[in-house]
């Protein structure tokens, strides 16, 4: 029973002890407070050794060096949080919209022609596109062997997935 007991109460304790540190960290991480912690501790072993005891301008340094540092992981908490100062990437994903103009151009037997050899189905040069039904920003590009689906934004249309159509 004893040992019952034990586990119990040692298991709750590394969970509760686990928990601490994980909020630690993540309180550490989000407000970027590493080189604040790195300067703290070797200013603590500075304090501790007792090299602060005689000389003021270690002790100016000091709190230069926590002062900046807490500047700085206020500027970039601030940045990460409202997204400041990131360029605006194109996402790999993003496709320019095609005009299908040249595809309603060609003559009837020609398409035909392009969608069908024999029984198989081969790509065409362009795929064929559908809104959605239920929701008008979704857009889907079908191809002989795939279907794609996009969502439409700011007249860009942003790759969510892909189906794979299977064989029958």
């Amino acid at each position: 029973m004893i040992f019952f007991r034990n586990r119990l109460v040692f298991g709750i304790f590394k969970k509760v002890l686990s928990s601490i540190f994980k909020a630690l960290y993540t309180i550490i991480k989000v407000l970027n407070l590493q080189i604040f912690l790195l300067v703290a501790v070797v200013g603590g072993i500075v304090f501790l050794t007792g090299g602060f005891s005689g000389s003021e301008a270690l002790k100016l340094v000091f709190y230069f060096l926590a002062g900046s540092s807490i500047v700085y992981a206020l500027v970039v908490t601030f940045k990460n949080l409202f997204g400041l100062g990131k360029k605006k990437e194109k996402d790999k994903n993003t496709v320019e919209e095609v005009d299908s103009s040249e595809e309603e151009n060609k003559p009837e037997q020609n398409r035909q022609e392009d969608l069908f050899e024999g029984r198989q189905r081969i790509e065409p040069s362009q795929p064929k596109y559908f809104r959605v039904k239920d929701s008008k920003d979704l857009i889907m590009a079908e191809y002989c062997d795939r279907v794609e689906l996009y969502r439409l934004e700011n007249g860009k249309m942003t790759k969510i997935r892909t189906d794979y159509k299977t064989e029958r």
